[in-house]
């Protein structure tokens, strides 16, 4: 009877976890979609920038270069933060769902360690 008692108490225990660890993980996911999506915001403002202005031969080399250069390196982090974001929204919470006995845990830490090359903020427990 004690024995039927404490593995019902420990399963309860588990999905309980679980309904935590699945609303962090929902938390995570659309954070990485609303972070996406300024990235592409930003980066369609850094691809038109670089397309569409015209730049005159008066303007100094040294100012001209540093404006294709930045905006070069806004384009390129743009698309490191919009494939990271696609990535972990797709490859996570399918790890969570479909993956072997304690995946769920490790889609969450997997999660949270990208976090770290999307978002400059702290995750979850960091501050």
């Amino acid at each position: 009877m004690l024995s039927a008692e404490n593995v019902a108490l420990e399963n309860r225990a588990i999905r309980l976890m679980l309904q935590i660890r699945e609303k962090e993980l929902n938390y995570i996911t659309n954070k990485y979609n609303a972070m996406g999506t300024q990235a592409a915001l930003v980066g369609g403002f850094a691809v038109t920038t670089l397309t569409s202005i015209t730049i005159t031969e008066n303007i100094p080399f040294i100012v001209r270069w540093l404006f294709f250069a930045f905006s070069s390196i806004s384009l390129a982090c743009c698309i490191s933060c919009i494939l990271n974001a696609t990535f972990v929204t797709v490859w996570g919470p399918g790890l969570a769902l479909r993956g072997p006995r304690g995946s769920m845990a490790k889609a969450y830490y997997g999660m949270v360690f990208e976090q770290k090359q999307v978002s400059p903020g702290p995750g979850p427990g960091q501050g």
